[in-house]
């Protein structure tokens, strides 16, 4: 499973230069970028969806328009969704997810 997911992750960062290269842009993909580029700058190994909402203020006006960027993210095993918890106050559960320790380095 290792080699075939670091096959996965050398094809996936070939195939973003090339895009760069071309001058295509897909705006999820570029929204993903920077939820990336946020998570290696704070070096977390965990957040919510809400610390990426306020993270990444300005790119993102609702959590609605960010759930693109995480779901690629998941797709692409970068991140992946913790089970919800609610907090001691109870309310809604905040979605919270870990980062793979490999997408917390600059490559």
């Amino acid at each position: 499973m290792s080699a075939a997911e670091q096959i996965g992750r050398y094809y996936l960062d070939h195939a973003l230069a090339v895009y760069d290269l071309m001058g295509r842009s897909d705006p999820d993909l570029d929204d993903a970028r920077a939820v990336l580029d946020w998570i290696r700058k704070h070096g977390h190994s965990t957040f919510s969806r809400r610390d990426a909402l306020r993270g990444n203020r300005g790119r993102f006006a609702t959590a609605k328009d960010l759930t693109p960027a995480l779901e690629l993210l998941t797709d692409h095993g970068h991140i992946r969704p913790k089970p919800a918890t609610t907090g001691s106050k109870g309310g809604r559960p905040s979605m919270t997810y870990e980062v793979h320790p490999s997408a917390r380095k600059d490559r």
